[in-house]
């Protein structure tokens, strides 16, 4: 590919694809078919309260059995953070239904746009804490033939920020630190740990996390995206 262009690694959820509808969403839904009316904006302070506390590791997750085991705990903790604990009993059960019912991983705005610019010009990788099904859910998204390949947390046994996840997908594709630039939603998992395994960052913040004095490249969209890497780049 273009010589001109370092070859581009994505993080996946939060980066190229989110959740719809949002967890918080359908936690407020099942909560009001419970009769509790509480506010979207409590509901997500909440959780952003639990997953600071109670990070998910996914290549740790190898089972069903694991998965709901985590995701009880999580119910519980969202419940809690509520002041909600004594509907824990109703509300598991529906939450899960809710879940297996609405929710989809679908592409953020400008994600084919941008891959259709990028994959004319440079090789494309995904490189995500995922399980093993993350190649499927890529192609239930419509993203898979953009890439040139895909690996999780799961296949590598190791998860990012931890050097060893960019050492392993770096020796599973060939490809040297150097040429590469890593593009992620979170600043330590993507940014450091990026970084720190010597490839280049750029943090995409759709959600509004972080701000521009972050100490790497910012933007936040994937026209964003697209508009830096041209002018980094070159449009030919």
């Amino acid at each position: 590919m273009s010589e001109a262009w370092p070859t581009l690694v994505f993080d996946c959820g939060d980066t190229l694809l989110h959740l719809s509808p949002r967890r918080e969403e359908m936690c407020a839904g099942v909560l009001q078919d419970l009769g509790v009316e509480v506010p979207l904006a409590a509901v997500t302070q909440a959780y952003a309260r639990v997953d600071f506390a109670m990070q998910m590791h996914s290549s740790e997750l190898a089972t069903e059995e694991d998965k709901a085991a985590f995701y009880a705990r999580l119910n519980r903790a969202v419940l809690s953070a509520l002041g909600l604990g004594s509907y824990e009993k109703a509300f598991g059960p529906r939450m899960v239904e809710a879940v297996r019912a609405q929710r989809r991983w679908v592409p953020h705005d400008g994600v084919r746009a941008a891959l259709d610019t990028f994959a004319a010009r440079t090789d494309l990788y995904v490189l995500a804490n995922w399980d093993l099904g993350l190649e499927r859910v890529l192609a239930d998204a419509g993203l898979d033939g953009f890439f040139r390949a895909a690996l999780s947390s799961q296949a590598l046994g190791v998860e990012k920020p931890a050097p060893g996840a960019f050492a392993g997908f770096l020796a599973r594709t060939g490809l040297a630190a150097a040429d590469c630039v890593y593009v992620g939603n979170d600043y330590v998992a993507d940014v450091t740990g990026a970084r720190g395994a010597g490839l280049s960052p750029v943090l995409l913040d759709v959600a509004g996390r972080y701000g521009p004095h972050v100490d790497c490249p910012y933007v936040q969209s994937w026209a964003g995206l697209t508009a830096y890497a041209v002018a980094q780049w070159g449009a030919g």
